[in-house]
């Protein structure tokens, strides 16, 4: 069994709306950069938590340092 992310709070919007359009979403750390990945949406925490994926079951896939694109 997993974790949830429906408790993580954002600085805008809400987790369970952005997963009504979405597949994976990427939760930033809070003062860090979109990672601009085509079709992930991106949404920043409003706290000091680490940066979470969530997958599109609302359960937590990944948590670490904030994610970066690759490629230049």
């Amino acid at each position: 069994m997993g974790t949830r992310a429906s408790e993580i709070q954002l600085t805008q919007r809400k987790l369970t709306e952005l997963q009504r359009c979405a597949g994976f979403v990427h939760i930033r750390e809070r003062g860090t950069r979109p990672i601009d990945v085509t079709g992930l949406a991106e949404v920043e925490r409003s706290d000091t938590g680490p940066a979470v994926l969530v997958r599109p079951d609302g359960y937590i896939a990944w948590v670490g340092t904030h994610l970066t694109a690759r490629g230049g």
